[in-house]
């Protein structure tokens, strides 16, 4: 439960998050210029849609950490968490 974490467990959580934004970013990085197919990437959209939509403690990290990220990779994560899931 998540009143029952310790600080260890918050930290690995942190760091799991930025790893995992970080991923993301560096994915749509690639893929603006042109390097990440289109095809994969459509795949990785849809994948990084779910999650972030399906999951609350990683949108207020996401919200809480977002200066630590591209204003157009901000950008794009809004977008999708405004749009309605398909």
């Amino acid at each position: 439960p998540k009143d029952e974490r310790t600080r260890v467990d918050l930290v690995r959580i942190d760091r799991w998050n930025f790893g995992l934004l970080r991923s993301w970013e560096n994915g749509f990085f690639l893929h603006s210029k042109g390097v990440l197919d289109d095809d994969l990437w459509s795949g990785q959209e849809a994948f990084i849609a779910h999650v972030l939509r399906r999951d609350e403690e990683l949108q207020v990290y996401y919200q809480a950490n977002r200066r630590y990220f591209s204003e157009r990779f901000t950008a794009f994560l809004d977008g999708l968490l405004k749009k309605k899931p398909e």
